[in-house]
């Protein structure tokens, strides 16, 4: 029989729009799911980079200089710059002379870091207030009528917070390091060197001795120390007791500011093991040789060290080394390294083979000296010979951190 018309027509939906449908629906899946995820390792990172949040640092600036204070302000930024596991971001604060010399006075260190339109009545103004005026060389970042204006860093570690200082000297570091970057002597603008014993040592540490020999460097010397942080330093030493840290601490200030007499730059880092999930390496650059410090920041810095953790040793050895190398080559300049610790390497990415490798493949770029002031018998002294030998330099041990063994330890390493 045929078939009979009903006079309705029948709506069929193509499968192709059920599978067009179906592709967009995936596709929204997907594209919230990558953006949910990409928020949270975006957040991931930033936890990583910076685990204690983010510092804010203020740059006062003459308002005729604040354009290009601003402008190196923001390449800076733009690097990222993580200081004590802060992320750094600096701002220029436009302010007079007359103003800002005014706020030292009454109120002390305010910022940190300061460009200032006439630099010699800054200094005097600073150091009049008996504000600190730290480092020996200083970054150009304008002229005011021909003259050039230097970025002043300002305050000790009793007038201005750790991370402002750190940060101020890291920003200084970016400043200076630029290509095309000129720097200038702060004894220019009227800087008053340390006097002798700028950083006497903490109260329960015994009087550092005079080693009774006088600092053998040549000319613009460069010395780097490299202080082992680890738990170990914690012991305590002498009579009174005192960690070796401390009894440390007043010998090394007066040797730093001894190489700044002699017309030296002083670099300071510290190590043991990263002590967070967060922490990228056992070390810490608290102040790097190129930013040309007289010691004085380094010994305030040296006060406030602190203890823990395991002595990564070999891998802290090749970073401070490979920083010196780094300033030899670029500045032609001799440079030391002296390392002192009083323990084995327990931890970290390197082992002796391949640190004394390294080593001597640097030393072959830049004869970069090495010396170990060995503290103890929980030493490794065959491996630290290693070390050091591998660049020329030798092993001075010391029984203990008290007087006068650590100076004499000390004076050894740069005899």
């Amino acid at each position: 029989m045929g078939r009979h018309a009903t006079g309705k027509r029948r709506q069929a939906v193509a499968p192709w729009v059920w599978f067009a449908l179906l592709a967009f629906l995936v596709l929204c899946a997907i594209l919230a799911a990558w953006t949910i995820v990409s928020h949270r390792n975006d957040q991931d990172l930033a936890a990583t980079s910076c685990p204690e949040g983010s510092y804010d640092l203020e740059v006062w600036s003459a308002p005729q200089l604040a354009d290009s204070a601003r402008t190196m302000a923001d390449e800076y930024n733009r690097t990222g710059p993580v200081v004590q596991d802060k992320c750094v971001n600096a701002h220029i604060t436009p302010i007079a002379d007359e103003d800002a010399m005014r706020t030292l006075k009454d109120q002390g260190v305010k910022a940190p870091a300061w460009v200032p339109a006439d630099p010699r009545a800054a200094v005097a103004a600073a150091q009049g207030s008996a504000i600190a005026i730290n480092g020996q060389n200083a970054p150009v970042l304008g002229q005011v009528s021909g003259q050039d204006a230097p970025l002043l860093l300002l305050g000790s570690a009793s007038q201005a917070p750790e991370q402002a200082t750190r940060s101020a000297a890291d920003f200084a570091q970016f400043a200076g390091s630029r290509q095309g970057a000129k720097t200038v002597p702060l004894t220019d603008f009227g800087v008053v060197p340390l006097p002798d014993a700028p950083n006497p040592a903490p109260a329960a540490t015994p009087p550092a001795a005079d080693p009774g020999r006088p600092l053998a460097l040549a000319p613009r010397t460069g010395v780097t120390y490299l202080l082992d942080t680890s738990g170990s330093m914690g012991l305590m030493e002498g009579n009174p007791a005192a960690t070796r840290l401390d009894n440390v601490r007043g010998p090394l200030a007066q040797q730093m500011a001894a190489v700044g007499r002699a017309g030296g730059t002083v670099g300071l880092w510290n190590y043991s093991s990263p002590l967070s999930r967060s922490a990228r390496t056992p070390f810490r650059d608290n102040v790097d040789i190129s930013v040309g410090d007289n010691g004085s920041t380094s010994a305030e810095i040296l006060k406030q060290l602190g203890v823990g953790g395991a002595t990564h040793t070999y891998q802290s050895v090749l970073a401070a080394y490979n920083a010196a190398v780094a300033e030899a080559k670029a500045h032609g300049t001799a440079q030391r390294l002296v390392l002192i610790t009083d323990g084995p390497n327990d931890g970290g990415t390197v082992d002796l083979p391949n640190a004394v490798a390294e080593l001597q493949r640097m030393h072959g770029d830049a004869p970069v000296r090495l010396d170990v002031v060995a503290v103890g018998n929980q030493v490794d002294g065959p491996a630290l010979q290693q070390l050091a030998g591998a660049t020329g330099g030798a092993v001075h041990p010391v029984p203990d951190t008290t007087a006068p063994h650590v100076q004499e330890g000390l004076a050894a390493a740069l005899a």
